[in-house]
């Protein structure tokens, strides 16, 4: 998308002009970032991905990045209204399966949603060592619970908890 001859071929096909076509390709009204400069031999994507950011306007950046934060905090300002027990508009029966519902459901596909969109083979092919390094640190780490629970002599009810948080400790 950077290369010219492709923009102006681009253009070319949607028949608009130059200001039309930034405007689309920016989604911006009435509002056309200052002209890229040419690329030079020696430019490379990233120093144009860097000219164009240093084109925007600050402040329009500032409230794009604003505004995603403000969503959160208004669904978070309304689960709280919501589970307040001064207003109970949900029960405390509601409010543990939303809970459990969120935590076993939403939370995993949420995960799973953005691991697929930027996990392929060819990340995992170069990230090899890391699910390896994982498994090694939890083996390492549980280990050293166990010892550390026979060494010190952890009350029975606490075992899991000590084998846990040995061996995620590192990780969390």
């Amino acid at each position: 998308m950077l290369n010219p001859n492709y923009r102006k071929k681009k253009r070319g096909e949607m028949g608009l002009t130059e200001e039309e076509f930034y405007a689309k390709q920016f989604e911006i009204n009435n509002d056309i970032p200052e002209p890229l400069m040419k690329p030079q031999p020696s430019s490379s994507p990233v120093s144009l991905s860097v000219q164009r950011i240093r084109n925007m306007n600050f402040w329009k950046l500032y409230i794009a990045s604003f505004m995603s934060i403000l969503k959160l905090l208004l669904i978070t300002a309304l689960g709280a209204f919501l589970a307040h027990d001064r207003f109970n508009i949900l029960r405390e029966n509601a409010r543990k399966h939303l809970n459990a519902m969120v935590y076993f459901v939403f939370t995993p596909a949420l995960i799973y949603s953005s691991m697929s969109n930027t996990l392929t083979f060819r990340s995992m092919v170069m990230l090899w060592f890391m699910p390896l390094s994982i498994l090694l640190t939890y083996i390492a780490g549980t280990v050293l619970g166990w010892i550390l629970i026979k060494t010190i002599r952890v009350p029975h009810h606490l075992h899991g908890l000590v084998l846990g948080c040995c061996a995620a400790g590192r990780l969390i």
